[in-house]
């Protein structure tokens, strides 16, 4: 769209340049406007690209990026996050799919299977890392943080005692 305009702009300019011209056969003076107007097309086309480069364009195919825009805007980028915080959205994320598919296959007892075997393709554990993963998670309390986090309890008290 941007070009576009560009080239609309420069056509006026040619023209409105062009305009005593006409009259004129002069071969030096038409290339003058040739070079004007390459020139003034340059300009305005490296103004808008200079404009439009702070814009992030997301290439991802669509269902890759299914979070909500005020969820993805409160969350860290990966390198600010420390691996604890790594660990406890992972517990998280394991937690969600246990309880979703403990709602939706109520009498299936292979739930903490299913979400294992989620989490370890998604992420791409090998079998001695997951269970490292899950040892140091059940060791340092990830699954009753992250039931915490989803149900909203929190261990912060926001009363002032006097």
């Amino acid at each position: 769209m941007g070009v576009f305009i560009a080239v609309i702009i420069i056509l006026v300019l040619v023209l409105y340049a062009v305009k005593d011209l006409l009259a004129e056969k002069d071969f030096a003076s038409w290339i003058n406007i040739a070079l004007t107007s390459l020139v003034l097309f340059t300009v305005i086309l490296s103004i808008f690209m200079i404009l439009n480069k702070g814009e992030k364009t997301n290439n991802t195919p669509s269902g890759e990026n299914n979070k909500p825009a005020a969820e993805a805007a409160q969350e860290k980028p990966a390198e600010e996050k420390s691996d604890e915080e790594v660990m406890l959205e992972i517990a998280e994320e394991y937690t969600l799919i246990e309880n979703d598919y403990r709602k939706s296959n109520p009498s299936a007892k292979d739930y903490e299977e299913v979400a294992s075997n989620y989490i370890k393709q998604k992420y791409g554990f090998t079998d001695d890392e997951w269970n490292s993963f899950m040892q140091h998670a059940k060791e340092s309390g990830l699954f009753e943080k992250a039931r915490k986090k989803i149900s909203g309890d929190s261990d912060i008290d926001y009363l002032i005692a006097k």
